[in-house]
């Protein structure tokens, strides 16, 4: 994924695709771009925070494609365990998406 030109469909929809799902509750979340493929046609972007009320990490991952804006691919980790922080849920959720954002 590259951060080459967004189409416009693409920016005008930007804020609404990144708004925080209903899962979220009221936690804080943050949201990091990750960028479009080199086409163009795939657009990839991050959801981390900790959940409210359990107090886990999470992360997901979603992979869009912009031609039917449909998602091409979505991973979610969640640190139930309490094994690790936010920045271990962020990591093993990129490596689980690699695979995907690599292509």
């Amino acid at each position: 994924m590259n951060g080459r030109g967004m189409p416009p469909l693409l920016a005008a929809l930007l804020p609404a695709l990144l708004a925080p799902g209903p899962g979220w509750g009221n936690s804080a979340t943050s949201v990091e771009f990750l960028g479009f493929s080199s086409d163009a046609r795939f657009a990839a972007w991050e959801e981390y925070g900790i959940q409210d009320g359990s107090g886990f990490p999470v992360c997901i991952i979603t992979v869009l494609g912009l031609g039917d804006c449909r998602p091409a691919g979505r991973f979610e980790t969640v640190l139930e365990d309490g094994c690790g922080d936010l920045e271990t849920a962020r990591t093993l959720c990129r490596e689980e998406a690699a695979g995907l954002l690599d292509s």
